[in-house]
């Protein structure tokens, strides 16, 4: 749309193309500024030549901001939507959310391990927001029975107990009592599956002993070194993991000569636990 005076553009002039590019490159006299500012009614005449009323009348500054608008969007140049300009994308760390770190390359400090300062930046970045839990098969025995139910709620499936976190590849020992000085819980966590580790008693005629492990029961297991055993030493609690017995002692009573079997003895069981 093109905007030109009231009587100062003979009828001859609608049809004349020339005029209009002549006057938005600012080579006619009718577009010096002096000119436009003296410029009260106005009426607008499209590409055909025909005349449209304006039923408002346009101040000069609202006319020239107007010429201004039009003639920058015409020097603007467009940008095809199929066209992909590298200036308009960020670059691709940019692009990259600051949660994808790779935590292996965390650097411990010096009294952390590297589990340790994995598992502390992890919950930082909110990328350990997991919650662990009792794994929910344990040598591929489903803990989500009537009587493992009823076992864990006695236990309080238990959540109040520390629970160590191991790594692949990794072996930890731990020793375990039952009887007169109870010490017969271990937890362990790895990733997010957690196995609790329950002593259960100890049969002193065939030197073996028995566990639970969330629930799940390992049956009889023998010491690792006992020769003449002919029950198994280990049990497995999934395909990457192993439980096992590497030694009995039975009715310890710290050395004492003189010691009451029933009310002061107790049994210690040393175990290993191996991640593959």
């Amino acid at each position: 749309m093109l905007i030109v005076f009231t009587g100062a553009i003979t009828a001859a002039s609608f049809n004349d193309t020339s005029s209009n590019s002549t006057f938005l490159s600012n080579t006619s006299d009718n577009s010096s500024p002096s000119m436009l500012l003296n410029i009260t009614d106005t009426v607008v005449i499209n590409t055909t030549g025909n005349e449209t009323p304006v039923n408002q009348t346009l101040s000069p500054d609202n006319y020239m901001q107007n010429l201004t608008d039009r003639i920058n969007q015409s020097n603007t140049p467009s940008i095809n939507q199929n066209q992909t300009s590298d200036s308009l994308l960020p670059s691709l760390p940019e692009m990259l959310p600051e949660s994808i770190i790779l935590l292996q390359n965390v650097t411990p400090l010096p009294n952390q391990t590297s589990e340790q300062a994995v598992n502390v930046m992890a919950s930082l970045s909110g990328i350990g927001n997991q919650t662990p839990r009792l794994a929910s098969k344990v040598n591929n025995t489903s803990i989500d029975t009537p009587y493992i139910t009823d076992y864990l709620k006695l236990y309080k499936n238990f959540s109040d107990i520390q629970y160590e976190r191991l790594s692949k590849n990794s072996t930890v020992k731990t020793r375990l009592t039952a009887g007169a000085k109870e010490d017969n819980l271990r937890g362990f966590e790895m990733g997010y599956d957690r196995y609790a580790i329950h002593l259960i008693l100890c049969n002193h005629n065939t030197k073996t002993c028995a566990f639970r492990v969330n629930g799940v029961t390992t049956g009889a297991l023998s010491a690792n070194s006992d020769k003449n055993a002919v029950v198994p030493s280990k049990f497995d609690l999934d395909e990457n993991s192993t439980l096992e017995i590497t030694g009995i002692q039975l009715d310890y009573c710290n050395g004492r000569r003189f010691c009451n079997v029933y009310y002061e003895a107790y049994d210690i069981v040393n175990v290993t636990v191996v991640i593959r």
